[in-house]
């Protein structure tokens, strides 16, 4: 009989399953909550924090004590940095050594083709993310510990600057509003939106940068010379995300100005749509209330929310640079032209095929979980239960104020929406992006030509 083996795609899954289960133990636990709770919550809680998402079904700073909102960080810092990279990090910490299988799952975790440097790319994640997290912090804490003192202040600002670079979007503000409380606030708005773009832009742009900055300083090359050196990859992220953030805070002024910016000044309107535009591609915490927003912000939002984070990042969605390729695809179609180039290279045919199929999977997803909750859930209206599905599969986390309010299946179907979106991710890049020898097939059949279009 052959022996069978556990995959390391299998292996993945399996390590968020677990870590998702034993969360949802821990905050069902009488030492993490203030007020009696059911399971169904507490496991819609870890689900949510695992796959860095951030919807909820009840009040994070109401329900949980101080115990059960460190495990609910540990989700966050868990599920942001991805099961396979949490554990190389402990090891590496510890002083162990990485095994070819450890560097083979840590490759698949972050969507990469290669072994190579895996160690490195780990070293840099960590150096990187705990940078960034302790400076966003110690810069949030200028504004927190004079408001709710030094034990919760510093708590808060830790809390708040890991959930923004995870893209997780969970707050611990008392009250039930995220953060609107500090809607005109510089300093916490533009430093959870600095958090979240950096989290957002992939690990290994972070290291690509710092490879290229490096060598380019060494060499006194001028910023255009450095910026050629990029791998391609990295242009494209840093390109999109500039663009999309411009385009979502121009178009988020434009149409909410008479509305939910009504009452503002021109420069807090400035700030707020800045805000919403970098936190709706997968971070999910919010200024204002999404409840009230004009049907056509909606829309804008779900496309961002779908479009979300770049590839190897905390971020959710079906990716910057997916969309990049399928949209370079279309424009080469159009134009009759048989290969898509960027940047002076030619993408290769695999990756378009491949990004197609993660985009129309994705759409897929959202099409048919939408129709499931609109007929569980008829008294909602359908526009809300598309944002919902959109901001759960893309772990967003974003929401126009459903979720509580949903039924035990609706949040059924979301939990397997936020997994998906989290796990399911990675399992796409594994079966259509990691190469695998090509075998001719043995049996070919004539060809004929439907029509199409």
């Amino acid at each position: 009989m052959k022996k069978k083996y556990i995959t390391p795609t299998q292996i993945i899954i399996l390590g968020f399953f677990v870590t998702i289960l034993l969360g949802s133990i821990l905050l069902s636990l009488p030492i993490a909550n203030q007020k009696p709770i059911n399971y169904v919550d507490a496991l819609f809680t870890s689900v949510s924090a695992t796959c860095v998402t951030g919807l909820t079904t009840l009040s994070i700073s109401e329900q949980f004590t101080t115990f059960g909102q460190a495990v609910i960080l540990l989700l966050i810092q868990i599920g942001g940095l991805g099961f396979m990279v949490f554990v190389a990090l402990l090891l590496i910490i510890l002083g162990k050594k990485i095994s070819l299988k450890e560097r083979i799952l840590i490759s698949q975790s972050l969507n990469q083709n290669t072994l190579k440097g895996m160690v490195r790319l780990t070293k840099i994640i960590f150096k990187y993310t705990l940078t960034f997290e302790v400076v966003g912090a110690l810069l949030l804490a200028f504004v927190f510990v004079p408001i709710y003192g030094w034990g919760e202040g510093i708590f808060q600002s830790i809390f708040h600057a890991v959930s923004s670079f995870c893209n997780a979007g969970l707050d611990i503000v008392p009250g039930n509003n995220s953060l609107a409380d500090f809607v005109t606030s510089p300093l916490v708005n533009i430093v959870l939106s600095m958090l979240t773009i950096l989290g957002g832009i992939g690990f290994f742009v972070w290291s690509d940068v710092e490879e290229c900055c490096a060598n380019g300083i060494k060499e006194k090359h001028k910023p255009k010379k450095i910026f050629s050196s990029l791998s391609v990859h990295t242009k494209i992220v840093l390109i999109l995300t500039i663009i999309l953030i411009l385009v979502g805070t121009i178009s988020f002024l434009l149409l909410e100005k008479e509305n939910l910016l009504a009452d503002y000044t021109l420069g807090n309107q400035w700030l707020a749509s800045f805000f919403q535009s970098v936190q709706t591609r997968t971070s999910g915490m919010s200024t204002l209330p999404l409840g009230e927003l004009l049907n056509s912000t909606k829309i804008l939002i779900m496309v961002f929310m779908l479009i979300g984070g770049s590839p190897g990042s905390t971020a959710g969605g079906v990716k910057t640079v997916t969309i990049a390729v399928v949209l370079l695809s279309i424009i080469s179609s159009i134009k009759s032209k048989k290969h898509s180039h960027v940047f002076k290279h030619e993408i290769p045919e695999e990756t378009i095929e491949r990004a197609h199929v993660i985009l129309e999977i994705a759409l897929l997803v959202v099409l048919v979980s939408t129709s499931i909750l609109v007929f569980l859930e008829p008294a909602i209206p359908t526009i809300d239960i598309l944002f919902e599905c959109i901001s759960a599969y893309a772990t967003v986390g974003l929401s126009t104020g459903i979720t509580a309010t949903l039924s035990l299946a609706s949040k059924i179907v979301l939990m397997i929406l936020m997994f998906i979106g989290r796990v399911g991710t990675i399992t796409m890049a594994v079966l259509f992006v990691v190469e695998k020898p090509k075998t001719e097939e043995s049996i070919r059949y004539a060809k004929e030509n439907v029509m199409i279009g």
